[in-house]
C-alpha cells in the first residue's frame, strides 16, 4: 500500500503497488528479487468497516515469478477484502488463471503486511507470511 487519503468520517481510498517477486522453481525462498513492473491500483475505495476490493482486470505475470512451472500467467484478479490493523489487510480472491493452464482461483485467499522498506533487499524480506486472515500477526 503506498497512499491512504481519508475521503470523511466514513471511509477513505488508497493506492497499491503489488511488485512481483522472482522465484526458483519449485522454490519460495530465492532469489526473491524484483522483476518486471509493479502492477498499480489507484484510488481503491475503502468503507467505513473498513472492507475495500481491488479489482485487477486482466494481468500479465512473467514466468520468473512463477515457481510451479516457470512460464508467463496470464491471470484475473479481483481481491475482496478488509483492514486488519494499520500495517495488514487479508480477504478472498476471485478470478481465472487463463494460462499457462487454467484454474478458478475462487476461494483461494489473500493476506499482505506492511514491510519496514520498500522490499528492493531480499535479504529483509520475510520468510513466513500471512497467507489469510486467520495468520495475519496482531498489531504491534
Amino acid at each position: 500500500m503506498t497512499t491512504i487519503v481519508l475521503t470523511d468520517a466514513g471511509g477513505a481510498t488508497a493506492s497499491f503497488s503489488f511488485q512481483p517477486l522472482s522465484l526458483d522453481q519449485n522454490g519460495t525462498t530465492t532469489p526473491r528479487e524484483f522483476i518486471g513492473a509493479p502492477l498499480v491500483v489507484p484510488n481503491v475505495p475503502i468503507n467505513a468497516q473498513g472492507e475495500l476490493e481491488i479489482d485487477m482486470g486482466m494481468v500479465m505475470i512473467t514466468g520468473a515469478a512463477n515457481p510451479v512451472t516457470g512460464s508467463d500467467m496470464e491471470v484475473t484478479i479481483l481481491l475482496s477484502g478488509q483492514v486488519v490493523h494499520q500495517n495488514a489487510l487479508c480477504g478472498a480472491v476471485e478470478g481465472d488463471l487463463l494460462s499457462p493452464l487454467e484454474y478458478d482461483l475462487t476461494g483461494s485467499t489473500f493476506a499482505a503486511i506492511r514491510l519496514a522498506d520498500d522490499g528492493s533487499n531480499p535479504d529483509t524480506l520475510p520468510l513466513v507470511f500471512p497467507y489469510e486472515c486467520s495468520t495475519v500477526p496482531p498489531e504491534d
